[in-house]
């Protein structure tokens, strides 16, 4: 499943449900176009087939607390 955030400013995020994937931020440029400026790959298949960690925010580690002694 990808979810979709946006502003009135024109910026949309897009991202997976699998890792919290972004895999796309679209915003406005100077000129009025709407372009995508994240890298990623098309669909979810390519996701595993390639590289099941590029772009995830959230992991195996995720909500771990790191103690520097």
């Amino acid at each position: 499943m990808e979810y979709a955030l946006w502003n009135d400013n024109g910026l949309t995020l897009r991202a997976l449900h699998y890792g919290a994937i972004v895999t796309s931020i679209e915003i406005i440029d100077s000129e009025g176009k709407i372009d995508n400026i994240s890298l990623g790959f098309r669909t979810f298949a390519d996701y595993l087939d390639y590289s099941p960690y590029s772009g995830a925010h959230v992991g195996r580690v995720a909500g771990r607390r790191i103690v520097d002694d």
